[in-house]
């Protein structure tokens, strides 16, 4: 079909003949990585989010709101120093260790949904980055789910 230079929405039931199978491909690809490695939900989350810990700012100037999140996970932030003690403490994160379940979103073709221990929650959608077919195909991870030990501060904007 890339050679005819056809278009991903031309192709007839493209969730069946195409997501599916890739996504089921997916699942096995990773249950088997787990079995042979136990600390793939780790590796897993800190390809995603990195393995430094940081601060992530998130402005949300159509709320008047920005939001910090606190990704502790090797308990390098907010540590006091020699002078002065830290006012709040940033609890460590706990990576995962366990994969629990990988499987289709409820009614979803195109959507998997990986369930780790300690409150870590994916979701990855498969989508076609290009109108026409070539391989483009890419994942859309997203967080549905992360542990309560990662710190949300919503700061709203004063106004003036």
């Amino acid at each position: 079909m890339k050679l005819e230079g056809a278009k991903w929405s031309e192709i007839p039931d493209k969730e069946n003949s195409v997501y599916v199978p890739l996504l089921q491909a997916f699942i096995d690809e990773i249950n088997t990585a787990y079995e042979v490695n136990k600390n793939i939900p780790r590796e897993i989350i800190e390809y995603l989010i990195g393995v430094k810990d940081y601060y992530k700012i998130v402005s949300r100037d159509s709320e008047r709101l920005t939001v910090i999140e606190t990704f502790n996970l090797h308990g390098t932030l907010n540590r006091p120093s020699k002078k002065i003690v830290s006012v709040i403490t940033v609890p460590k994160v706990s990576l995962p260790t366990e994969l629990v379940a990988l499987k289709f979103k409820s009614g979803s073709k195109n959507t998997l949904e990986m369930y780790l221990n300690n409150g870590w929650q994916l979701s990855f959608r498969i989508h076609n980055a290009s109108t026409k077919v070539e391989p483009s195909l890419k994942f859309d991870v997203q967080f549905i789910g992360m542990p309560p030990s990662i710190i949300s501060l919503k700061c709203f904007w004063n106004n003036f």
